[in-house]
């Protein structure tokens, strides 16, 4: 293809997530199934500069850690990369064997966190992915009081700039949890938000920790209100609908015959909880009878 032959691979950073809940005894093979097909993987790992995360080292599957054979695995792909790479583990058992320094996150002081977000800059918009990140999962992740963490969650929100940012940093902060009633009322405004990225992350903060009996009308209302036009925010919308949908079905369904989606959101809710593994074969063939035609507000029920 012109684009590939055009792209100057050596300038490419490429970033790769794989989860190891879900190794198969095949590292290579599971970096080279992240490329598009269109991308041909092993020119990408040949010739680019990869960041290769690997996530949950301590919950790969039991077969692997008791025969071992993770270790030769892993060692062929680490041997002589060029590579970075990041392990992200619970625990430091096993990570011994490759000689990486380890850092655990926990243990990270609140002077450390004062020092390196100042260095930061947190009141300036930051265009570079790699320190979004860091910034966004150093605060999700700090032991601090949650007051204090929202603190710095209001100066670095209008800094995210991409979806992977804003999920991912939403996907951490774990300490919602506990404080549901506190994150709550936080996100309201960002729900207003003229910005794109600052309503998906409060979208996606929703979806992630207030899909539950409590809250769960709330949150179909909040997004049955939702009326900003950007693709990242509808596409949240929909994202969140699906997993409503699949954790509290009879409610959402409900909700589904009678919404103010539009035409766009809808359809794309219905399209993600088809493809959702967690739903019925009936469920689905529902949904799909459900789906709307251009300028029809709802074939449900007729």
């Amino acid at each position: 293809m012109p684009f590939v032959k055009s792209m100057d691979f050596r300038q490419i950073v490429v970033p790769v997530y794989i989860d190891l809940k879900l190794y198969d005894g095949d590292l290579e093979g599971m970096i080279e199934k992240e490329f598009p097909r269109t991308l041909p993987s092993e020119k990408v790992i040949g010739e680019c500069r990869c960041k290769i995360f690997l996530d949950s080292f301590n919950e790969m599957p039991k077969q692997y850690w008791d025969n071992g054979k993770y270790l030769e695995d892993f060692k062929i792909v680490f041997a002589g990369s060029k590579h970075a790479v990041v392990v992200g583990s619970r625990t430091a058992d096993g990570l011994e064997a490759f000689g990486f320094p380890v850092y655990v996150l926990d243990e990270i002081d609140r002077d450390t966190i004062h020092t390196e977000l100042a260095k930061r800059g947190m009141t300036k918009q930051s265009a570079v992915y790699e320190m979004n990140m860091l910034c966004g999962m150093v605060i999700a992740l700090a032991k601090c009081g949650f007051q204090e963490k929202l603190l710095y969650l209001e100066k670095f929100i209008p800094s995210i700039n991409n979806w992977a940012v804003c999920d991912i940093v939403c996907g951490d902060l774990k300490d919602v949890k506990k404080h549901p009633g506190e994150m709550y009322e936080f996100i309201q405004p960002y729900l207003l938000s003229e910005k794109e990225y600052e309503v998906r992350f409060a979208v996606v903060i929703l979806l992630q920790y207030f899909v539950t009996e409590e809250y769960i009308n709330d949150v179909l209302r909040i997004y049955d209100g939702i009326r900003h036009d950007g693709y990242y925010v509808k596409m949240a919308v929909a994202w969140g609908i699906s997993v409503c949908f699949i954790k509290q079905r009879q409610i959402t369904l409900a909700y589904l015959l009678s919404c103010n989606l539009d035409t766009f959101v809808y359809n794309k809710s219905i399209q993600k909880i088809v493809e959702s593994f967690r739903v019925s074969g009936e469920d689905k063939k529902l949904l799909r009878s459900m789906r709307r035609r251009e300028g029809v507000k709802s074939e449900a029920g007729t």
